[in-house]
């Protein structure tokens, strides 16, 4: 099987030999398409591959969604100040110590001590000006 790519599309081809005397050659075979950006072929197109096409697509599914995880978390550490900037000005506005909003800044406080040790970790963490301490 091929999979060739057409901007966004990928179609996947098979290719059959047609030994009638008309034709004694290969013909392409169109087996279904996919957008880049999917992440699991549907159950029809599925259906109509061999064990051994169906393999290669799941690989290469797998390591479109290997791409499209890596760009994702990109933006989103890129865009991380903005959304920071946004939910500081949620919670200036928001109303006081309702249920929802409790669980909403504990998740997020969970998530931002994980970021910060994610940050030491890569060497970019917060960097502390200390005091030089005087004796006396």
């Amino acid at each position: 099987m091929q999979i060739r790519q057409r901007g966004k599309t990928l179609t996947l081809v098979r290719t059959v030999y047609d030994p009638s005397p008309e034709y004694k050659r290969g013909r392409s075979i169109t087996l279904g398409r996919l957008s880049i950006t999917d992440r699991e072929a549907s159950p029809e197109l599925l259906a109509r591959l061999t064990d051994k096409e169906r393999e290669q697509l799941e690989y290469m599914l797998s390591r479109q969604r290997q791409v499209l995880d890596t760009e994702a978390r990109e933006r989103a550490a890129k865009r991380l100040a903005y959304y920071i900037r946004l939910a500081t000005e949620f919670y200036l506005s928001a109303p006081k110590k309702s249920p929802e909003l409790t669980a909403m800044a504990r998740d997020a406080r969970d998530q931002w001590s994980k970021l910060l040790a994610a940050m030491v970790d890569a060497g970019v963490g917060r960097t502390r000006k200390r005091r030089i301490k005087t004796s006396g």
